[in-house]
Order: C-alpha cells, then structure tokens, then sequence
C-alpha cells in the first residue's frame, strides 16, 4: 500500500501495514477575523495555551518546519536517525503525487473530541480531509494558502499520525494533536518518549498479534512495568506504562505450538499467577478506549490482550528477546 502517508510514516520508521477502519480523518483549521485581518491556524497549533511553553517561531518554509516535526518525533521513539534533505524531497515528491487541491468546501469530519473554546470571531475550517479508501488528501486550495509554513508542516504530520490513531479505535484527533503541539513547541517536546525510562541489557521485548495491524502488540517487560511500544498499529510515542505484580526475570517459559502453525510460551514457573483484566496505562497521552489484559498462569499460554470498546480480543505472545 503505497500512500501519501504510509510513505510519510516510512519517513520516520519502518514501513507500516494497516488494517482497520475505512472511515475519513481531517485537519481542521482555526479561523479569526478582526475588523483589520484574518488569521487561519491549524487547531493543533491554535490549542497552545499557558501554562504550556510557548511555539516555535516559524522557520520561514514548509520544509524547514517539517524536518524540525519529523526529527522531534523520531527522537520520541528513540530513532537516532537526522533527517535529510533527501527525506525532505522524498516526502515532497510523495505530498503532490497524493494529494489533490479543490477549490471546493470540504465536508467537516466532525472527529475534534475536546477542545478549547473559541471566541466570537473565530470559527472552524475544513482546511483538509484524508479518505481511506481513495487514500487520498484533498486538501482545499484557498484555505492552505492561508496557513504559514508551520501551520502547513504540522498538518502533514497531523494526518499521517492520526491516520494510525483511526486504525488503532481513536474516535477523534484530540491526542494527534496533542502530540503535533508537542513536536512544534519552542524547545521541543516536554512528555517523556516511548523509550524514556527502559535500560538495555534488561527485561524483554515482546509481540504478539498479528504484526503492524489493528491485532498487534509490541511491549517491552522490564521489572515490574511494562512499557507499551506499539498497540493496535498504533505506534506510541510518549512513554506508556502500567505496573504488574512481578518481573519476568522471575518467569521461566517454555517455548511451544500452540495450534496447527502459531508459536508461543507456557509458562513452566512463575513466583505469582495473575491475570490482569482491563488495566489502563499511565501516560501523557492516554489511550481511554483500550485497556490491558494479560495472563501468566503455571502451565498456562503467555497471552495478551486489550479490551476495545467492550470488545476483547486476546493473543498468544509469539517471540520474546532479550532487550
């Protein structure tokens, strides 16, 4: 699948498969007027209000802005990677071949979830909209050129980041755009990355589920917490953690076939059996919908799982390595 995108994610990491809703997702702009100006901000940006650092000044050009969001967002999942001027016109290169400007009003997407209030003189703009299924952006021509350079750079990255937030059961852009404001603040983000906090050489990283889809998990055990990396193709950039009873230093697990074909662990010794069922995560960017769920029972499968919704879905853990 080869999209605006997923190319512009691949920017950032490895490429990402998706799997999910086929629903639409759109940038939405703040427009104010006063009886001498007009002003049109994106709404990630619009939101920034004390005691919250202040903005970056923009840089003067799309490109310039984009590459401070996308170096600040790599770093965010422990990504040492610079970005380079060959990222910057590959991305550009893949922004005209799939987007497409209209001269038309586009349909509000209504998915803002909560927000600020505005004032009087200000009011709402469908300034872009993503369709899934033509994985396409249609992007309203008047109402672009009316954004700055960062307003125009953070809406790219609002879009591919809530493209895998939709994938992973988000309802609204409301954290994609509390993360967007945390890669364009002055000095850059303030929430602790993905990694923050794991040490190499300890615990394990995990995964389960079916790989880079809206069924994947990838954690890493580390003592008594779990740090979640990526959940329902979803990829979690601001630390994301919950505490369970035990480490699993103190877990033996046996490698077997579970099924026809699936490889996974039972667990040949464990110092406490447990069962976690719907635990939430401690974040700066909380995940509401999806809560955790996981068994570690002597003689039992090493499963995970999460709770969407209501809806529960359980997996095997089928590869664990040393971190």
């Amino acid at each position: 699948m080869k999209t605006l995108l997923i190319f512009v994610l691949g920017t950032m990491f490895s490429t990402v498969a998706y799997a999910g809703p086929s629903t639409s997702g759109g940038g939405i702009g703040v427009l104010c007027k006063t009886p001498n100006q007009q002003k049109l901000e994106l709404l990630d940006l619009y939101e920034s209000i004390a005691p919250e650092p202040p903005l970056m000044k923009s840089l003067g050009s799309f490109e310039q802005n984009y590459a401070v969001g996308l170096s600040r967002l790599r770093i965010l999942r422990n990504d040492p990677r610079p970005v380079t001027s060959q990222d910057i016109q590959e991305a550009l290169l893949m922004f005209k071949k799939y987007s497409e400007f209209t001269n038309e009003n586009l349909k509000p997407t209504n998915d803002i979830g909560v927000t600020i209030a505005l004032p009087a003189n200000c009011h709402y703009e469908q300034v872009a909209t993503y369709n899934d299924r033509e994985e396409k952006l249609f992007i309203n021509m008047d109402l672009w050129k009316q954004l700055d350079s960062l307003s125009q750079a953070a809406l790219l990255l609002h879009e591919s980041i809530y493209r895998m937030q939709r994938v992973a059961f988000f309802h609204d852009s409301s954290e994609t755009r509390a993360l967007v404001r945390q890669l364009f603040l002055e000095n850059g983000p303030i929430f602790d990355g993905a990694y923050e906090g794991l040490k190499k050489g300890l615990g394990k990283i995990c995964f389960a589920g079916d790989a880079s889809t809206s069924s994947s998990f990838t954690f890493v055990w580390q003592g008594k917490e779990i740090y979640l990396l990526d959940l329902a193709g979803e990829m979690r950039f601001v630390k994301t953690v919950l505490r369970v009873p035990v480490s699993i230093d103190d877990i033996a697990l046996e490698r077997v076939i579970i099924g026809e074909h699936a490889i996974g662990y039972r667990v040949t010794s464990a110092p406490l059996n447990f069962e976690i069922k719907d635990q939430t995560f401690e974040s700066r960017m909380p995940i509401p919908h999806i809560t955790w769920r996981q068994t570690m029972k002597t003689g039992e499968i090493f499963s995970v799982g999460m709770n969407v919704h209501g809806r529960v879905l359980n997996y095997p853990v089928t590869s664990c390595f040393p971190y």
